[in-house]
């Protein structure tokens, strides 16, 4: 009634008729998927199982999870058979998903009141309606995308910014060394020059005052020697002495006599 399809069996239609109803009473314990019939359910459970057998098709490479997914791969892909039609245009689709799916576009350009239950798969960032869950997908990517390209360019900024900083740390430091380097040679150049103009003033006050210190530059009189003061004193007493003075001339008499006999 809602779609002219027909089933062999009350079973069948039944199924089919929740579909329409989206009552999807069997949910997977694994990852909470939802399916309308218990046989879907069991096949979906299969895909939690690693060693799961695949199906490979016969005309390519390709592995499926299910063996009912390599006949409709066989019928869409390698025959080409294009079973359903959308009911908007002439549009023809190999299964009956693509057709729902494209049908749904038509329901958004129309502005239908229908778009919010023909579009159950919404954008948890934007709230935008996607036609399947692999659409849905797609523009979750673009968010990410958006989302990691802004953390690079802020990163990027923000290493640029640490870079600009640490140069201008470089440069502070090196003036400041050279500064540094500057106050010290202006050090040592006015040490040495205070030590030259005190080493040419002491020099000069030597050559005129020799006997002057040249620490506190004080003129002073160097003490005499005991031993010359002594001998010096011994000769003035002996001088003044008169029986020595007259032993010093007889000895001088005698000295003269034996040189002149000496002669003769």
């Amino acid at each position: 009634e809602l779609c002219n399809r027909q089933y062999s069996t009350k079973n069948a239609l039944g199924e089919h008729l929740k579909r329409h109803a989206q009552r999807k009473e069997h949910v997977c314990e694994h990852c909470g998927v939802a399916k309308v019939t218990r046989t879907e359910l069991l096949t979906h459970l299969r895909t939690h199982n690693p060693t799961w057998e695949r199906f490979k098709c016969e005309q390519c490479p390709q592995l499926f999870r299910h063996k009912s997914a390599i006949s409709r791969h066989v019928r869409v892909v390698h025959e080409g058979q294009r079973r359903f039609q959308c009911g908007h245009c002439e549009k023809k689709f190999g299964t009956h998903a693509s057709q729902v799916r494209h049908e749904r576009l038509h329901t958004e350009s129309t502005g239908s009141g229908e778009a919010a239950e023909e579009w159950p798969f919404a954008c948890i960032h934007c709230q935008k309606p996607c036609v399947s869950r692999q659409t849905l997908e797609l523009h979750l990517r673009r968010h990410r995308a958006r989302k990691t390209h802004r953390k690079r360019r802020e990163h990027s900024r923000e290493s640029q910014e640490q870079e600009q900083e640490h140069d201008r740390d470089q440069e502070q430091g090196a003036r400041e060394a050279q500064q540094d380097q500057l106050r010290k040679g202006e050090k040592l150049r006015q040490r040495d020059l205070s030590r030259e103009s005190h080493r040419n003033e002491v020099t000069m006050q030597t050559s005129q005052r020799p006997n002057d210190c040249q620490q506190g530059q004080e003129s002073y009189d160097p003490e005499p020697d005991p031993l010359e003061a002594s001998q010096c004193k011994l000769e003035q007493e002996d001088a003044l002495d008169p029986e020595w003075q007259h032993k010093i001339e007889q000895d001088a008499e005698s000295q003269d006599s034996a040189r002149l006999e000496g002669h003769f």
